[in-house]
């Protein structure tokens, strides 16, 4: 069997070392890493260059490579990683579980965790937990103080222990629930940061007034609580992105 012999580090020129660097910054640029990274990475596709070389070339002797045929394997692996890049590949984003395109799109924690959010011209962002207990889905901004609770009614036909089941149920429903969640979250994007004093009262009435909403929305004296599956807090992140012109609603859009 072949064995592929380096007698010598492979940048251990001065010049190869130059050569290198220079193909490293381009890998770096096409692909957005860190300069140690795009070494390695294209150490690695180099061990994969000579693995193959040496797969396809079994004989007895040994063959010994020189410096310039070692040289020639890594400028080779750059070469291919930069071929196998395509500028006009979109890149891969957060799968909303929600959404209205130009109005909103909603993330679980899932996709978030797995990828980056695309973004969104004049929008507006807020991050919370999601939770439901003994008929009511609790909402929770990180930048707020107090949570948002809806009441979930038997009547809302969420029949699958899935919290994102409930928003898609009071969003198809024209709930007036869905308007006070949405504007509840579009507050806490406002307010991130620590407010004033004045802010804090502001907001507290603001949230005092939406949650007297939620509650006596929808004809909730006359409905059964839905107090089946209860889903515990885990405080996994879940993400609104709301276009501006979508999140600068008045009072009046929201009725009881």
């Amino acid at each position: 069997m072949q064995r592929i012999l380096f007698a010598s580090p492979i940048s251990s020129s001065p010049r190869r070392s130059a050569i290198l660097a220079t193909k490293s910054r381009c890998f770096q640029g096409r692909h957005g890493l860190e300069p140690q990274l795009a070494v390695q990475s294209c150490a690695a596709q180099a061990t994969e260059a000579v693995a193959g070389l040496s797969t396809a070339k079994r004989q007895t002797s040994s063959v010994a490579l020189g410096s310039s045929a070692r040289l020639a394997i890594v400028l080779l692996a750059f070469d291919r990683a930069n071929a196998q890049w395509d500028p006009r590949r979109p890149r891969q984003y957060a799968k909303p579980v929600l959404c209205e395109p130009g109005e909103f799109w909603l993330y679980a924690p899932a996709a978030v965790e797995r990828a980056p959010i695309e973004p969104q011209k004049r929008s507006i962002e807020s991050r919370f937990r999601l939770w439901r207990d003994q008929g009511y889905l609790h909402c929770h901004a990180f930048s707020m103080t107090q949570p948002l609770v809806l009441p979930v009614f038997t009547s809302d036909g969420c029949g699958y222990p899935n919290l994102s089941t409930v928003l898609r149920a009071l969003k198809d429903g024209k709930s007036v629930r869905w308007g006070i969640f949405k504007r509840y979250l579009a507050l806490a994007a406002r307010c991130d940061g620590e407010p004033r004093p004045h802010e804090r009262d502001a907001m507290k009435a603001t949230l005092a007034k939406f949650q007297k909403m939620a509650l006596d929305c929808d004809g909730a004296s006359s409905k059964k609580l839905d107090t089946r599956y209860d889903i515990e807090d885990t405080s996994r992140e879940w993400v609104l992105v709301l276009h501006q012109d979508s999140a600068e609603l008045d009072d009046t859009n929201i009725h009881e």
